[in-house]
């Protein structure tokens, strides 16, 4: 059935609100310092073109704050958003509880994971850089498959060997 997939429609849009959701969530902490820190500024009466040491520690300690915030939510998002579409596909479940799978699934194996999907979309990004987008209609779907691959070697299976 062609259109057999559109059952699962309410569940991948779920999921990737919740995707989204999620790379949000790790970006409030360092949200929040930078609105802490306007709040310092302004309550100080202090001039913006400062070069004063106080003006830097405050713009240095909320750029680190906000940096360990987007890593915290590349990190969470990586390991819950990762096999999402593969485990929904595979055991029709709700998003929720793939999510809980894939951070199962993932627990262990995070630098592997991560290094091997930079290393695939460097790749797929330098095709297409080259060859003017041209190229990347043929490696992003040998990526995925790639990536569908690894979720197999993951989950303890092998691909089927082609006859």
């Amino acid at each position: 059935d062609f259109f057999g997939g559109f059952r699962r429609f309410g569940t991948w849009f779920v999921v990737e609100l919740l995707a989204g959701l999620l790379s949000f969530v790790g970006l409030l902490p360092g949200l929040f310092v930078l609105f802490l820190t306007g709040m310092i500024v302004a309550a100080l009466d202090l001039d913006p073109d400062d070069t004063g040491p106080l003006p830097a520690l405050i713009g240095l300690f909320s750029m680190l704050v906000m940096f360990a915030g987007w890593l915290a939510g590349a990190y969470i998002w990586f390991r819950t958003c990762i096999f999402v579409r593969q485990i929904i596909i595979e055991t029709d479940c709700g998003p929720i509880e793939a999510f809980k799978r894939s951070w199962r699934l993932t627990r262990g194996h995070f630098w592997g994971l991560f290094g091997t999907f930079l290393l695939m979309m460097m790749l797929i990004y330098f095709a297409g850089a080259v060859t003017c987008g041209i190229g990347t209609l043929f490696v992003l779907p040998r990526g995925l498959l790639f990536w569908n691959t690894g979720y197999l070697f993951a989950t303890g299976r092998r691909p089927v060997e082609p006859a």
